[in-house]
């Protein structure tokens, strides 16, 4: 089982920083629809 557990670890080390990764992307992008979005609303304020 021990020769095992390096193998293991690293494939879960790997998806692990790829989550983080796509998590982080995942999240810049939300926030920047979000700031679209409050920018497209305050245009929409201003011109009424």
């Amino acid at each position: 089982m021990k020769e095992y557990v390096p193998n293991i670890l690293k494939i879960f080390l790997d998806s692990d920083v790829e989550k983080i990764l796509y998590g982080l992307s995942y999240i810049g992008a939300t926030n920047a629809s979000l700031l679209g979005v409050r920018w497209t609303n305050l245009q929409l304020k201003n011109q009424v």
